[in-house]
């Protein structure tokens, strides 16, 4: 009995022998899982907060590009060198990071806005991101007409004058453009406008100013105007009062209380002016008709066809899609300073518009 009892211990000695190295070895391998758990767990917290701050830094980025669409002013643009970046705009989001936005001049009057943002604590990743706009340029628009009047029809009437591009019309100073001759006397040949005959048919399409179409300019325009209307100057306790709707500006008057007021009329349709006086810039998808006398001045484009009645009189430019008809008497006297005058005037153009079909080119 005494050698069984010996066998069965010497087993059990064996087998605790077997089982301890092996409880060594699963606890050796709990902790390596361990450990690279909590690696692994580390490292996607580094991971995660690398995102985090790269993400923080293109969100600034795009606040900058935002940011510089909402303050910086179009003739900052335009005054950029084509191709030389500038400094337009830094800001600081306090523990959240800042950004940097520079502006590059393309061909035309397009700007790339290249914006750099950064996290806060200034460490991470930076971000970059693009943001292509578009800025009104005045004298490039007035450059873009080849003569007093543009029309792709046919012209009844020879009343369309040429004459000096920087010329202001009779009634006002002239030292009104006195800052733009030379500017002005650049565009045309020798610094004179051509009359309408000496133009080409122009078959451009609709009337629009650059990028901006008349649906664009409706809600940037200071009147929507359809149908018959006589405007004319008006006044509230020796005020201009710029919020009647009839008030366009006193062109005959320009040292009168309304003679600084240039607003943008728009028409999304045909227009008749009975009589009255305007200026600034008049958009008529339709047609439009100036009767007994009407007289306007600055930049008129007309998506249909234009007819002037009897000693209805334009001093500015204008394009016509259609056919023009002048009646005796009826006058339009090519001015590159009244065109540019009511461009630079007009508060709804002078922004920033981001340009159609997706401004945003993505990280650079």
């Amino acid at each position: 009995m005494a050698g069984a009892t010996g066998r069965v211990t010497a087993r059990v000695d064996g087998r605790r022998g077997v089982v301890l190295p092996l409880l060594l070895l699963c606890l050796l391998a709990l902790t390596a899982v361990a450990t690279v758990a909590l690696h692994t767990a580390a490292q996607e917290v580094v991971v995660a907060r690398a995102a985090l701050r790269l993400l923080q830094a293109r969100m600034n980025a795009e606040g900058g590009a935002r940011a510089a669409v909402a303050e910086v002013k179009g003739p900052r643009l335009l005054a950029l060198q084509e191709g030389v970046p500038e400094e337009l705009l830094v800001g600081a989001l306090g523990s959240d990071g800042h950004f940097r936005v520079e502006g590059h001049r393309l061909r035309g009057d397009f700007i790339l806005l290249e914006s750099t943002g950064s996290p806060g604590g200034g460490e991470g990743g930076r971000s970059r991101v693009g943001r292509l706009v578009w800025v009104l340029d005045p004298v490039g628009m007035v450059a873009s007409f080849r003569a007093a009047l543009v029309h792709g029809g046919s012209l009844w009437g020879e009343g369309a004058e040429g004459g000096r591009a920087a010329t202001e019309p009779e009634e006002w100073p002239a030292d009104v453009c006195s800052g733009h001759r030379e500017a002005l006397d650049s565009i045309f040949p020798f610094g004179g406008i051509p009359d309408a005959a000496s133009a080409t048919r122009d078959e451009q399409g609709d009337p629009t100013l650059g990028i901006l179409s008349v649906e664009d300019l409706i809600p940037l325009s200071d009147r929507i105007a359809e149908g018959v209307w006589t405007p004319g100057p008006r006044s509230d306790a020796g005020a201009c009062s710029r919020e009647t709707l009839s008030n366009w500006g006193a062109p005959s008057t320009p040292g009168g209380t309304c003679g600084d007021f240039h607003p943008l009329v728009t028409s999304p349709g045909s227009l008749r002016l009975q009589g009255g006086e305007g200026q600034g810039v008049l958009v008529v998808t339709d047609d439009l008709e100036m009767a007994e006398g009407a007289y306007y001045a600055g930049l008129v484009l007309v998506g249909g066809d234009l007819a002037l009645g009897e000693h209805a009189r334009i001093d500015g430019l204008v394009r016509v899609r259609g056919s023009v008809r002048l009646e005796s008497d009826a006058t339009i006297r090519g001015s590159g300073c009244a065109a540019l005058k009511a461009l630079e005037a007009a508060s709804g153009l002078g922004r920033i518009f981001p340009a159609p079909g997706g401004s945003w080119l993505g990280v650079l």
